[in-house]
Formats: C-alpha cells, structure tokens, sequence
C-alpha cells in the first residue's frame, strides 16, 4: 500500500527524520505484490505538507516506470552474465578442440590460461588426484610463480583445495586473512574459489580461482566456473582415455609386428580389419591387398580365401583348427587356429586366426617316415 505521512509526531520517527529536516513523507513500493523490488520515498521540509491524490498518482507513475527500468537493467545484466558464460565456454571449447587429445598437458595449460584470462583474477591452478587417490598434484597453472607449481602437494582434505575435493562441493573463501585454516602458499592471496572436477560422480581434481582482493568472486564466477570445471573434466578424462587406447593400439601392434606367427583379425561381418606383415610374408601378398577384403566375396585371393575359409572343430583339442596347402609351387602348408571373440552378452564380435608356417616341420615329417620306411625295408 501507498503511505502518506504528515506532521510525524511517532518519537522515534520524530527523532529519526528531524536529523535530516524531513516533516512529511509519501511512500510507494516498487513493483507487484509477488514481486517487490524496493520503494520510492518523497520527503518534504515543510511542516504540514499534505500529499494531494494527484500526488500520490503520478509517484505511483514514477514507482512503476522506475520498475521497468530496474527490472530491464536487471534483465540486461543477466542477459551479459549469459553471453560472457557462453562466451567462456565458446572459447574454452575452441582451446580444447584445437589441442590434440594426445597433448594432455597442452590442453591442461589452455583450460587454466583461458579461464584465468576470462575470469581477469591473479591465478588459476588445475589439481588433478595422484593414482593413489590421495594427494592433489599442481597439472597446469597460470599466473602463479614457477616454484610453487613444481613442489605444492595438497592432501584430500587439506586446503581448500583438498576440502573441495573431500566434500565434492565449491569452496569460497572471501578473505583468507580471516580463515585461520587456510594454507597460504603466496600470501598475497586474499581470496578465492575452488571448484571440484568431477566425471561420471567421480572426483578427478580441481579448479583453483585466487586473487589479490578480497571479495572478489561472487556467484556468477562461482556458476561460470561450475560449467567451465564440467567441461575441463570431460575433456580431461577423454584425453586419458584416448591416451590410454592409443598406448595399447601401439602395444598391441607392437607384439603383432614381432610376432612369429601370422594373425588375422575377422569382424562378424567377415571383413578382415588386421593382418600383421607376417601373414602378408606368408601369403606373399601386400598387407594393403588383404586389409579390408571380405572372406565371403567370391573373387578373392585363392592364398587368402584358403586361409579364411570355415574351419571345423580339431576332435583332440576342442579348437576350430585345420591345416591347409597354399596354391603355390612351394607347396606351403599353414596350420590355422580360430578363437571366437564374444561381448559381455555373448554375442559373436568376430575371430582371431593364428596362421602357422608349418612346412618345414611337414618335411620334416615326411623325410622321417621315408627314413623309417627304408631301414624297415634293410631290416626285413
């Protein structure tokens, strides 16, 4: 409601307005009954200043126009407070697209040099979680002296760091001179802000804010920094992963390419998707002609389709094996051993074939059943 008030003779009120000379007053609430932003007030020296209906209308005018503009201006702030987030975003996701996912610490140094430009505070500092599980190490880190970096160790719970990641909740510290817990490794740190980085409910790390002022994050940093740390950590977690495929990609080729027998790799839809070079020096053929050729199509290489062909159950071992001859003026016999490959559901993924160059050992055979057969003939 509209409130006017004349000749204030309230003690308290008295005492209160005679401080500043005011007598009269009209108060008018900003905004809706469900929505109050403030209230406009109008005072008057003069001592029996009666507030006319005209009066009272045009300050319920003024009250409402000052509430659009307040409203509009908060509006627009908001509206800037989104931008710069999508802003940040945009540019932490061009950071981390540009780095290649086998660059772990490039990316690590983009995401807290970009964050920390954002953001315009003194420092940034990323903790990643040792292999233990147990320790914060320093990763990456903007604007923070070089010797800190290399030696800070923080244990989960200590710090802010480490209380973050212990309680899996964003830390504020507003003025560090008065928090007698904080740990001060730069003691020209007045406040900051530590955000957990988490992948999947699991905690991997964090996000380090600190500035030279105290106060100085409020919520719309804490909140841009929520959605930055969502994004860091995603992208960390898939540069390990991709690190740790392509390792055992190179591991495995490795023991591929010094393996002593030939390997074939066959998906179910019987396209070959691996050939190591010993099968191809086997075959005779280039590792190019075999990779990607189906073991059903009609027209394929005699060598590889006697090799590829269906295999039947050896009655001595349990295992698809047989031994083939190759169509060549060598007379090249291969042993081949089939293993299936299933998913957790059991569901038939492909096979692997073991090829082995068996042609020597059936020489071998062959020259020591001509030798038994002679001294048998000499015997008898």
């Amino acid at each position: 409601p509209i409130l006017a008030v004349s000749r204030l003779n309230a003690n308290t009120d008295e005492h209160y307005w005679a401080r500043y000379g005011w007598q009269s007053i009209l108060a008018i609430p900003l905004g809706n009954t469900t929505h109050k932003l403030g209230l406009l007030e109008v005072y008057d020296r003069r001592f029996q200043r009666h507030f006319s209906d005209n009066d009272t209308q045009l300050g319920q005018v003024l009250a409402d126009q000052a509430a659009i503009i307040i409203n509009q201006l908060d509006l627009l702030q908001q509206t800037q407070q989104r931008l710069m987030e999508v802003s940040t975003l945009y540019t932490l996701s061009r950071q981390i697209i540009s780095t290649s996912p086998l660059q772990l610490d490039q990316l690590l140094h983009n995401i807290v040099t970009t964050v920390k430009e954002i953001v315009d505070c003194r420092a940034c500092v990323l903790f990643l979680l040792d292999d233990s599980g147990k320790y914060l190490e320093i990763k990456a880190a903007a604007g923070i002296k070089k010797r800190w970096q290399n030696s800070a160790r923080l244990a989960v719970g200590e710090g802010a760091a480490g209380q973050a990641v212990a309680r899996k909740k964003t830390i504020y510290v507003a003025d560090t001179r008065n928090d007698p817990d904080f740990i001060f490794f730069d003691h020209t740190i007045r406040s900051l802000v530590v955000v957990p980085l988490v992948f999947q409910g699991k905690i991997i790390g964090a996000i380090n804010l600190d500035d030279t002022r105290a106060h100085a994050f409020g919520k719309a940093q804490e909140r841009l920094l929520s959605i930055a740390a969502n994004h860091a950590a995603i992208a960390i977690q898939n540069a390990r992963l991709f690190q740790k495929i392509s390792f055992e990609e190179h591991r495995t080729r490795a023991i591929l390419e010094h393996m002593a027998d030939g390997v074939l790799l066959i998906n179910r839809k019987g396209d070959i998707i691996t050939a190591n070079p010993v099968l191809a020096r086997i075959l005779g053929m280039r590792t190019s002609d075999i990779l990607g050729k189906n073991i059903n199509h009609i027209k394929m290489d005699p060598k590889l389709a006697s090799i590829a062909a269906p295999l039947k159950h050896n009655k001595h071992t349990g295992q698809l094996a047989s031994d083939v001859q190759l169509p060549d003026e060598d007379e090249t016999t291969l042993r081949i051993i089939a293993t299936p490959i299933r998913d957790e559901n059991r569901q038939l993924l492909g096979e692997v074939r073991l090829v082995q160059d068996i042609t020597h050992e059936r020489r071998l055979e062959r020259l020591k059943d001509d030798f038994i057969s002679t001294i048998s003939h000499e015997l008898r």
